[in-house]
Parts: C-alpha cells; sequence; structure tokens
C-alpha cells in the first residue's frame, strides 16, 4: 500500500496507539538492531524510526482534537456555578460542591468568574464544616477581581471559617471588617438583603465576643441549615488525624536513606544482583522503608477525582492555569508539576493516555520532570555513593533482563514499538520546548503552557541534535525498564465515614517506581507489604525477622490464593520471572488446605473490630512523641499491638520451611488492614443526584 509523503489518509483507530499505526503503515528495514536491545544498537533504531515516522506521528498528534476540548472554557464554568448555587438553594451540599469542584477547573486563569466560583465553593466547604479548605478558597478568590458590592461575603465567609476552628480572635476582625465592607456598598444593594445581612454579621460578631470570654465551643454561624452537616461532616473527616504521623524512619541506612538502618541491600552470590535482608531484629509492623518514587502517573479513570500530581483523592481542587483536563489537591502540588512535567503534557494528557502501552508512559514524565542539562549528564557522572530516589541513574541502574540473551525473547515488533513510542515522546518534547534553553544555556526554560497551535520547538528535518539523541536513547531505556518495576498505587476506601474494618483497597489509582524499594525481591510468602501514602511508598514488615533474613514483597497473587501454574504463568508474561521461594519449590495448598495452627492459638483469641477497654500503656511505647489520638485511633493502635503479639505466638510454632498455617495468614491480612487505616490515603465515596461523589478521608 502506497502512503503520501504527508499521511493525510491515514487515521488512528480508537483502539491503536500511534506505535500500531506506524507498524501498520511503515517499512522499517530489517537488522539485528530489532531483535537485540543492547545500549550500542538504540541510535542506531532511534535514527531510523526518527526518520521515517516523524512525518507520521506528527499528522496524528495534529490530527487529534482532544487539545482544544482540554482548553478552559467560560461558558461550562458560568453554568456549572449556576447548577451549584441551584443546589445549594435546594440543600443538595455535596452535588454543589461537584458542581464548583468544576466550574473551578474550566474557569479561565484570572477571569473575575475564577473568583466568584472559588467564593461559592468557600460557603459550600462551610456548610460541610471543611473550615481549613473554605480559608483557602476565600483566600484564592481575594487573588481575583471580585465584585465591590460582594466582597463583605469574603470576610463574612473566613470570619464563619475562624469561628469553626475555634479562633474567635481572628474571626471578630473578619466580621468587623465585613460589617465595613458591607455599609460601604449599601448603596449598591436592596435595602432588606443589607438589613438582614448586617443583623447576621452582628450576631456572629457577638458570637466571637462571647466564644472569646468564655472559650465555649459550637461555631455559630450564617447558615441556617448548616450546622447539622457540619457537625456531620465533622465527625465523619476526624477520625484518622494523627496516626500517620508515625509513618516514619528514626535511624536512616547512611547509603540508601530510604531504607531504615534495619535494613542492608547487599549483591548475592549466584547472580550479583542487589537484593534485601534484615541487618537486625525486626517485628511485624516496622516501618523498613519510606520513599517518594522517582516518577508516578495517575490512572486515566482517575483523572477526575484524584490529583495529577500526587494521585490523592480531591475534594476541592485547583484548576492548571491553561487546561481543564487535570485537577490538583493543593496549591503545592499545583506548583509543583507546572515548574516541572505539566508544561511538557499541558493539553496533551487525552494523547498521552491515549497512546498508553503498558506503563511506558512513566519514561515521558521521568524526563519531562527535570531540566534538559541535568537529565543530559545521566550516566556521565557516575553513581553517586549515595542511593537517591530522584537520582535517574539509579532507576537506569536497575537489572533489566536484554533481549536475545538470558532466554528473554521479546519479539522485532515490540523492540519497534518501543522505539517509535520514545520518538513519539520526543516530539512531544520538541514540540512543548523542552530543548529551548535560555542564553546562557544552564537548563530547559520553562515554557508557557500553551495549546498545540502553539507549539514550540525547532522545525527540524529528519536529523536529530545530539541532545534530542541522547533523550530519545533514554527515553527508549526507561520504557524497557518500566515493566519490571512498576508499582501499582492504591488506596483505602473507607466505609460508613470512620469504619476503619470495614475498608477494602481501591483499584489501581496509578502507577509509580521506586527505585529503593525496587530491589526487594519478589515471593509468593513475602516478608514485607507495601502500603501507599499519598505520593510516597512504605516497605512494612509483615512477619518478626532475625538478622539477615530476606526482605521480599510480592509480585503477584500470594500462594494462599492462587495456585502455583498460575503465579508462575503471571511472573513469567509480565516479569520475565521464575520464582523459586520456598511457597515454589515446595508447592505449597491454598488457604483452606493449610494447617489451622496450635491448639490455644486459634483464630477466635482476636477480635479485628478492636477492643472496648485496654491497657493503653504498651501501645504508647511505639509513639515518638505523645499524640492526641481519636477514640478511632486509640482502637487501630491498641488491634495493631494485640495483632503483632499474636503473630509472634503464632509464628514461634512454626518450623522453618514450613507452610504457616490459617491463623498466621488471617493476622498477617489483619495486620495489613491496621498498617491501611494508620498510614495509607483514605478515601470514600459519596451518592449524589449527579453520580458518585470521591471524597478524601483525613
Amino acid at each position: 500500500m502506497s502512503v503520501s509523503p504527508d499521511f493525510k489518509h491515514v487515521f488512528q483507530r480508537m483502539d491503536e496507539t500511534i506505535a500500531d499505526v506506524c507498524l501498520r503503515e511503515l517499512n522499517f528495514s530489517d537488522g539485528g538492531c530489532w531483535m537485540d536491545d543492547r545500549p550500542g544498537l538504540a541510535m542506531d533504531r532511534i535514527q531510523e524510526v526518527y526518520r521515517l515516522a516523524r512525518p507520521l506521528i506528527l499528522h496524528l498528534v495534529k490530527a487529534d482534537k482532544s487539545p482544544m476540548k482540554n482548553m478552559k472554557k467560560i461558558s461550562i464554568a458560568r453554568s456549572m456555578m449556576d447548577n451549584g448555587k441551584k443546589n445549594m438553594e435546594s440543600k443538595n451540599t455535596y452535588d454543589a460542591l461537584n458542581m464548583y469542584n468544576k466550574s473551578i477547573v474550566f474557569a479561565p486563569e484570572l477571569d473575575e468568574i475564577l473568583g466568584r466560583a472559588c467564593a461559592e465553593r468557600a460557603a459550600c466547604l462551610l456548610q460541610l464544616g471543611d473550615y481549613n479548605r473554605a480559608l483557602i478558597d476565600v483566600a484564592q478568590a481575594e487573588q481575583y477581581e471580585y465584585q465591590f458590592e460582594r466582597r463583605f461575603e469574603l470576610e463574612e465567609r473566613k470570619g464563619l471559617a475562624y469561628l469553626g476552628l475555634n479562633q474567635p480572635e481572628l474571626a471578630r476582625e473578619a466580621f468587623v471588617k465585613s460589617i465595613s465592607l458591607l455599609d460601604d456598598a449599601a448603596g449598591f444593594l436592596q435595602k432588606k438583603f443589607v438589613e438582614r445581612k448586617m443583623a447576621e454579621l452582628n450576631y456572629n460578631l457577638k458570637s466571637c465576643i462571647y466564644r472569646g470570654n468564655s472559650n465555649h465551643g459550637g461555631a455559630t454561624n450564617g447558615f441556617h441549615d448548616g450546622g447539622a452537616a457540619a457537625s456531620l461532616t465533622q465527625q465523619n473527616q476526624s477520625h484518622f488525624q494523627n496516626l500517620g504521623r508515625l509513618a516514619s524512619i528514626a535511624n536512616r541506612n547512611k547509603k540508601f536513606p530510604a531504607l531504615s538502618d534495619k535494613v542492608e541491600v547487599f549483591q548475592n552470590g549466584m547472580d550479583r544482583k542487589r537484593c534485601m535482608r534484615s541487618a537486625a531484629e525486626i517485628q511485624a509492623g516496622d516501618v523498613l522503608g519510606l520513599e517518594k518514587p522517582i516518577v508516578s502517573f495517575l490512572e486515566k479513570e482517575y483523572v477526575r477525582t484524584n490529583c495529577w500530581h500526587c494521585l490523592v483523592t480531591v475534594k476541592a481542587p485547583f484548576g492548571c492555569p491553561l487546561c481543564s483536563a487535570v485537577k490538583f489537591c493543593s496549591r503545592e502540588c499545583l506548583r509543583e508539576a507546572c515548574s516541572t512535567y505539566h508544561p511538557s503534557e499541558c493539553l496533551l494528557t487525552d494523547i498521552i493516555m491515549s497512546n498508553r502501552i503498558a506503563s511506558w508512559h512513566l519514561a515521558f514524565r521521568a524526563v519531562s520532570s527535570k531540566p534538559l542539562k541535568q537529565t543530559l549528564l545521566v550516566g556521565k557522572n557516575g553513581v553517586s555513593p549515595v542511593y537517591t530516589s530522584s537520582d535517574l541513574n539509579n532507576l537506569l541502574s536497575l537489572e533489566v533482563p536484554q533481549a536475545g540473551l538470558g532466554g528473554n525473547r521479546i519479539s522485532s515488533d515490540e523492540m519497534k514499538k518501543r522505539s517509535v513510542m520514545a520518538v513519539f515522546y520526543l516530539i512531544l518534547l520538541q514540540m512543548t520546548g523542552y530543548f529551548d534553553t535560555n542564553s546562557d544555556g544552564d537548563g530547559k526554560l520553562n515554557p508557557s503552557l500553551s495549546s498545540i497551535h502553539q507549539m514550540k520547538g525547532k522545525e527540524n528535518d529528519s536529523s536529530l541534535s545530539n541532545a534530542e539523541m541522547d533523550i530519545a536513547v533514554l527515553l527508549e531505556r526507561i520504557i524497557a525498564i518500566t515493566p519490571y518495576y512498576t508499582t501499582e498505587v492504591c488506596h483505602f476506601e473507607m466505609k460508613g465515614g470512620g469504619e476503619w474494618t470495614a475498608g477494602k483497597v481501591t483499584p489501581v489509582i496509578g502507577k509509580c517506581i521506586n527505585p529503593t524499594l525496587a530491589l526487594a525481591k519478589h515471593s509468593c510468602y513475602p516478608t514485607a507489604a507495601r502500603v501507599c501514602s499519598a505520593n510516597q511508598t512504605l516497605l512494612v514488615a509483615q512477619k518478626n525477622m532475625k538478622a539477615g533474613e530476606a526482605i521480599t514483597v510480592n509480585y503477584s497473587a500470594p500462594f494462599y490464593t492462587a495456585s502455583k501454574a498460575e503465579r508462575q504463568g503471571y511472573l513469567s508474561s509480565g516479569y520475565e520471572l521464575t520464582c523459586e521461594c520456598d511457597a515454589c519449590q515446595q508447592d505449597w495448598p491454598l488457604f483452606d488446605f493449610l494447617p489451622p495452627g496450635p491448639q490455644g492459638l486459634s483464630d477466635t483469641d482476636i477480635d479485628i473490630n478492636g477492643f472496648r477497654s485496654m491497657d493503653f500503656g504498651g501501645a504508647a511505647k511505639l509513639l515518638s512523641a505523645p499524640l492526641n489520638l481519636t477514640p478511632t485511633e486509640r482502637n487501630i493502635l491498641e488491634t495493631f499491638n494485640r495483632v503483632r503479639s499474636k503473630l509472634s505466638q503464632v509464628q514461634r510454632a512454626i518450623c522453618p520451611g514450613q507452610p504457616p498455617s490459617k491463623v498466621m495468614i488471617q493476622n498477617q491480612v489483619r495486620l495489613f488492614r491496621c498498617l491501611l487505616a494508620m498510614y495509607s490515603t483514605k478515601m470514600c465515596i459519596r451518592k449524589t443526584e449527579y453520580g458518585n461523589l470521591h471524597l478524601p478521608v483525613s
């Protein structure tokens, strides 16, 4: 089939990626470079793909309509704000929150509609008892042009938030200012409205004085239906305030700072691959590692509900300045994303996600997160003696099976797809100004976020500069790594507000790579587990360990839930891995066929729902500093200590090399549930008239 040079008649089907189209339409040369992924052949692959595929990739990218769809739209912002007001009047507060969130995401930057939407959402958050977020929205609204005659509302909402936070002095100042602003604007407002609002403000001002003198509890606000909703929300949202502070490492490994000094990394004697083992006695539940990933990426299904940067569920999002496709949980996440990778993704998120292959898109984020000058030094200055999580050299040092070696049989089409996707990502970087540097050449410019019709970049021919070739080769190398070291990010979905015992792990929210924690090898019966806490991952012991024991994690289903054949098939196809753990070598049985456990230690001795009365002295020893624990947190910590004690008793009764008992497995599962409640990012789902609303639980 002959194709015109400009590829005008080529299209991309819904079920195709750009790599599929390139393999369908282009005739790549035959050669050994497509059967062997050694770094020395990468330049040949990239040059070949860039020469042939660049015109086709540009055609497909420019034909994509999603950038226009994801631009800011003031009409949608206004419509959503009007719907929010109607829901507030109908006392459908969560539906109103949903509408205001959409209005803020679609509102253009610096437009007065954004300020109004923030102010209205602040009123909604007050009704829900979320006073801190209400203050953030008021502060954001103050940055925009706001109607002179309505500015008193911002001070009023600020005062109500301070009242809810039991800060009467700050509330009094806000109400005094609100009264003054209302008085100034009285001539522009209806007389009856001014009289009613002035009475409300004076009433709240007196409440501040009364509260300040008596330190009396109970917030008073001008929203007459807000008290019950605020009380209920505060009750549901205040169960988990302090236990997250326990997610820390007291003494860190000097060479691997993401690990505890109870963990050491060594090279085993057989294949010289790096592994983890205990350097001292470890107790079940101990935090062994805490690492922020070098790269993470949100799954497409959660773009509308979760933060684009840290992946947590968003209650009151911040929008990108120019696109409406993504949202952020805080100003800090927005700022960090826009100062690193988001300029290379803005308005292009749909294109990136619709062309995903496995977890390869993590390679694009890993490169675009760092300035060009810094990225070009990767692999040239050697490896630092301290193994830091943010160093791309450490990502590249992870062991990966090479095509054509060690029995790995990667197909030529797979190799071509890797190179095509590396070139695709390279072209996106070219178009968004990644290679444009300032006059001193000391790093990439922070290109303005722009539509695809304004993309920057050199209008080049089929040749590549040295910097572009280096980046393309790096992209291909990271693509090759991602299948073996990508970790799925899941959070903890709560049921009934604070009912932590009824919670469950969410579906996969995103994917990340933790270069240090990736050194823990797989076992079908692991000694440690990973827990996701916002945009970081904890490694926590699942059993007691003596010095010298291997620290392992599970990449597949554990041995007691899937047969050996199922596990080995999954590990072989997904990770090029043949597991040789005890469970596989001895073919341990599934859960129903495990021994029940020793007499006197049966599972009826423990109640996962916690304990109504118990001496808290033992649990308090875990705390590095006194924490004001809520009743729910006290219950979790008591249960955690009881389960941990039970595990120690059960583990002593197990013979080395023998499968664990049912009671051992049951209590390890319960320990993991405690860890999720203590450390994991938590969320809940509330049903509204317009569908399910995802909300964070703090």
